[in-house]
């Protein structure tokens, strides 16, 4: 039995076991060349990545423009890891936060002329986090595909 795509959302046969349903959504994917697997990179982030032993532009991460790799940014990580270590160990607000963290947070509000900032590590994080802490269980939010 095989299941097809309707849109985004898999119709499947009725009555079919969890790893029949599973198949058939895997097949689906496949058969219409959509079906995402990881691909691992032997280069370091940025503008050029090297897939398959191949050198290929890349444009679909936060480090299109190459910062992450620039000699000034890896010796400012390379100072804070030797500092702070790799992570905080905990929450914020369970162990402390680090200082370079408030720093952050207080450049931002300043850039942003407000009161206080936020950072977090991802546009995910921030989506967790924002949108429930500002709607409430009545309120409804409307996305475009734009957004």
């Amino acid at each position: 039995m095989r299941g097809t795509i309707v849109g985004l959302m898999f119709k499947t046969p009725p009555r079919s076991s969890l790893d029949e349903d599973l198949r058939a959504r895997l097949d689906a994917l496949e058969s219409h060349s959509i079906r995402r697997q990881l691909r691992p990179i032997s280069s370091g982030i940025g503008p050029r990545i090297v897939v398959d032993g191949r050198s290929i532009l890349q444009f679909c991460s936060n480090d299109y423009l190459g910062i992450t790799s620039h000699p000034a940014v890896t010796r400012a990580a390379e100072m804070a890891l030797s500092r702070y270590g790799t992570g905080a160990g905990s929450a914020r607000l369970v162990v402390g936060t680090s200082s370079p963290h408030c720093e952050l947070e207080e450049a931002l509000a300043q850039l942003k002329q407000t009161e206080a900032a936020l950072a977090l590590s991802s546009g995910y994080h921030a989506n967790t986090g924002v949108l429930p802490a500002l709607a409430g269980s009545e309120d409804r939010i409307f996305s475009d595909a734009l957004n």
